[in-house]
């Protein structure tokens, strides 16, 4: 289930909420996992998130190589699982969907 969700309310999902950003109406970015929530006053709060299209890599031309090489050849790498980093925009529009139910299908 997707649901469109306001910054007040993304905030209070849990770590492991898959997220994309909407950046326009009905324009949707990368899909992310939502990490932790930073809530330092009501004005001020981030989130920790990280992108799920991103590849390991060790140089910009290393990442190029390999996504050219993954479309020409079929070829497969590992995630960035180490490209998470903290999220400070309060205007924008948030598509959440819990992945307890898209694992069950319902």
């Amino acid at each position: 289930m997707m649901r469109i969700v306001s910054r007040k309310e993304f905030l209070s999902l849990p770590s492991g909420t898959l997220f994309c950003q909407c950046a326009e109406p009905w324009a949707f970015n990368d899909l992310h996992v939502k990490f932790d929530s930073l809530i330092w006053s009501e004005d001020a709060n981030d989130f920790v998130c990280m992108p799920l299209a991103n590849i390991e890599a060790n140089s910009s031309e290393q990442w190029s190589e390999r996504l050219e090489d993954m479309d020409i050849n079929g070829a497969s790498y590992p995630l960035d699982l180490d490209m998470a980093g903290r999220e400070a925009c309060s205007t924008m529009m948030l598509a959440s969907w819990s992945l307890k139910r898209l694992m069950s299908g319902s």
